[in-house]
């Protein structure tokens, strides 16, 4: 039998069912095709569960709304916050 679709927390590769866990750096669990592809957002490192879905960008990036920025171009009164790897206001 060949693996069509897999359970949850899961992708398809080659008939075989991986964890979405395993997946590198800048790959993603791609929802309609039940396999994986590229992270959607470029310098994105992590969108293991969905790759539309951008979690944490690359060293010297922050995301906001899906997309990754470099943290040096943020506004006065911005900064890169560590606990989401977004941007906050600066205290």
């Amino acid at each position: 039998d060949t693996c069509v679709y897999c359970k949850p927390d899961y992708y398809v590769e080659s008939s075989t069912c991986l964890a979405i866990s395993s997946l590198g750096s800048g790959l993603g669990f791609d929802p309609s095709s039940g396999g994986k592809m590229g992270c959607q957002a470029l310098n994105c490192d992590d969108c293991k569960n969905n790759y539309q879905i951008c979690r944490r960008c690359s060293a010297g990036y922050y995301v906001e709304s899906n997309i990754c920025s470099l943290i040096a171009g943020l506004p006065s009164g911005q900064g890169y916050n560590t606990a989401n790897f977004g941007k906050s206001a600066c205290d």
